[in-house]
């Protein structure tokens, strides 16, 4: 006869796999500490004398500059992070600071044009978030602090921009500036990512000239177990107050926890069936030493004696260290997020304040995120929806079975 597929698997097997592809994606988020702050906007030059230049009717600055603007905000917010990050040295491997502005219009002298994503990179950003060089090269340190009119793009965009053609040390133009191109790198579109291209400048030519920029972020490589998070968002709120800070390890955890749940308490339910099946093994051993001690000697059975023991010993002592394995699997959670444990746990009032404050973080009427925080939420949506299809499939095959089996039971009891 044949046997009846698994009721359930349509959901069972594609949830299972979305909850695999989404959580390799988490496991390998970058672990960095994020700051998120509005940029400054650009501030009008001034001449020598320290007046305002001459503008046009529209209030638009006239003279030989196409956009004689600074921000200088921008470079003090840079030199704050900086001075207050070099301090962090015990807690940080590398840190920068970058802005960025979404939907920015290029065109090259080979009168091609795109928009895409533009990045003004600080020191040291390429330590922070390494790109694949493809040709060219990266700007050098002096260009980067420095403000050196070059730009970096991704491959997809030099060939929007120069077609065929050989990109290298062309001219791009940006806001009315013209920059070099010095090298072209590797990109794969990314959820988070608002336009499909990417364009890096170094910050401090950005600040120079006055390109109007939306956000800063400042990234930070922690080095593990010192207190880098704390000791950043301190350093950060302090330089540029009103910003958000992430640390990004924490976020893909967060966005693991339910089914980290869900997989420990299936974990602990096997672990006690192992035990239910240690010890029916024992006693079933030990009754058969029983029956068999009425027609032979107990020196001749003692070797299997020892046997059944040592491997009812065995058995507990790994159940047991996969309870301790367990329970610092579970324990995790509560390090990383000690937030959601009350001061006192059987204090009302201390639960209530705990769930109020964890209210009020989630429900901040502004937030300034990053495009690796928001590929982690849209991966942990995948995670949910994975989680709930697979935990649908399984019920739905469980009953399917219990059904059956209550319907092969009613079936003999009336024969």
């Amino acid at each position: 006869m044949r046997k009846k597929k698994w009721r359930g698997l349509f959901l069972l097997a594609p949830g299972l796999c979305l909850m695999a592809f989404a959580s390799f994606q988490l496991m390998t988020a970058p672990k960095l500490l994020q700051y998120a702050v509005a940029a400054p906007a650009p501030e009008a030059a001034q001449d020598a004398k320290g007046a305002d230049p001459e503008q046009d009717a529209e209030g638009r600055p006239t003279g030989d500059d196409p956009a004689p603007m600074r921000s200088d905000a921008l470079k003090r917010l840079a030199e704050d992070a900086n001075e207050r990050l070099t301090e962090l040295s015990a807690n940080l491997t590398a840190f920068t600071i970058c802005a960025e502005r979404a939907g920015v219009a290029l065109s090259s002298d080979d009168e091609g044009s795109a928009s895409a994503r533009l990045v003004a990179a600080g020191e040291r950003y390429f330590d922070v978030y390494p790109k694949y060089l493809l040709s060219g090269r990266l700007p050098d340190p002096d260009e980067l602090k420095y403000g050196d009119p070059v730009v970096v793009l991704d491959v997809d965009l030099a060939i929007k921009l120069f077609s065929i053609s050989e990109p290298i040390d062309r001219v791009v133009t940006i806001d009315a500036h013209a920059y070099r191109v010095a090298g072209v790198v590797r990109h794969q579109r990314s959820p988070g990512e608002h336009d499909p291209y990417s364009a890096y400048i170094p910050l401090a030519s950005a600040a120079k000239r006055g390109i109007a920029l939306d956000s800063c972020v400042v990234g930070a490589l922690p080095i593990p177990r010192s207190g880098a998070g704390s000791a950043f968002s301190a350093a950060m709120n302090e330089a540029a107050p009103g910003g958000d800070c992430y640390d990004l390890s924490k976020e893909a955890l967060r966005a693991r926890a339910l089914p980290r749940l869900v997989l420990i308490a299936l974990a602990l339910w096997l672990v006690m069936l192992g035990f239910r099946a240690v010890s029916r093994f024992a006693l079933n051993r030990l009754r058969g030493f029983g029956a068999r001690l009425r027609r032979e000697y107990l020196r001749d059975m003692l070797g299997g004696a020892l046997l059944t023991v040592l491997t009812a010993l065995a058995g507990y002592a790994l159940l047991l260290g996969a309870c301790w394995a367990l329970a610092a699997y579970a324990a995790e959670l509560l390090y990383t997020f000690p937030e959601w444990v009350p001061a006192v746990l059987v204090e009302w009032a201390d639960i209530r304040t705990t769930f109020w404050s964890l209210v009020a973080r989630a429900s901040k009427p502004v937030q300034r995120v990053t495009i690796e925080l928001k590929r982690i939420q849209f991966y942990a949506i995948l995670m949910r929806w994975g989680m709930v299809a697979a935990l649908a499939g399984g019920l739905m095959g469980t009953l399917s079975r219990l059904w059956k089996a209550d319907e092969r039971g009613e079936g003999e009891g009336a024969e």
